[in-house]
Parts: C-alpha cells; structure tokens; sequence
C-alpha cells in the first residue's frame, strides 16, 4: 500500500471520491462564482457516480446566468 490507501480501493472508488470532492468544490464555488463552479464540474467523468448530479447542476448555473 502507499500511505494510509489500502490495497482493496479500486481505481473506481477513488474516481468516486475524486470526483464528490470536485463537485463539493463546484456547489462552494457556485455561491459566488458559477461560471468557475460549471468549470470545476465539467471535469467530473462520465464513469464517476457523481457525474448525473454533477450535469444536473450544470444546467441550473447555466440558466442562472452562467455560461
């Protein structure tokens, strides 16, 4: 193992957290600054279990005047 990950974390879990990690970030960012907040979000992957709300979101800053 390196550090503290254990040997049973898969890649897809990682990419999980990574990627909740992102769109906590995103939905913080988006109080001030929505378009930074679409940005942070569109590097959420498709394969990640975060990316439908990720999207979704997406969508709601857009049409609150993101670009």
């Amino acid at each position: 193992t390196y550090g503290d990950w254990s040997s049973d974390v898969c890649s897809s879990d990682l990419i999980d957290r990574w990627s909740q990690d992102l769109l906590d970030m995103a939905v913080e960012r988006s109080q001030y600054d929505p378009v930074g907040a679409i940005e942070i979000a569109k590097g959420i992957p498709p394969e990640a279990s975060s990316y439908a709300q990720a999207q979704s979101y997406i969508q709601t800053w857009r049409a609150a005047g993101g670009q």
